[in-house]
């Protein structure tokens, strides 16, 4: 993942860790080869979504190489939740997430 990608996460990470619905995603990145079966051993130990999200969004997914962001984006849109992937590649056109919505604003 390069810098871009790590910063369109970080300035939307608020927005990711609300909306996305993680057992799908996390299955779908461990079947892509992005996560490990201890990845998703320890994001299966968090007690909420939530949780999950954050530690997937901010932990695991910006050191996991340089597939890691096209493969979220695959695995949003696969596990129908394409609305949040296609938030993600507008902010990457945009630049830098400058003005990254929240979900209450969606």
């Amino acid at each position: 993942m390069d810098e871009r990608q790590r910063g369109v996460l970080q300035k939307c990470s608020d927005f990711l860790i609300q909306n996305i619905t993680p057992t799908p995603v996390i299955n779908n990145l461990y079947s892509a080869g992005i996560l490990t079966n201890d990845d998703v051993i320890r994001l299966t130990k968090r007690s909420t979504p939530n949780d999950q999200n954050g530690l997937l969004l901010v932990d695991m997914l910006p050191r996991a190489g340089p597939k890691a962001f096209s493969s979220l984006v695959t695995a949003l849109r696969e596990t129908e939740q394409s609305y949040i992937a296609d938030h993600l590649l507008a902010q990457m056109d945009k630049g830098m997430a400058r003005d990254c919505i929240t979900s209450d604003e969606q």
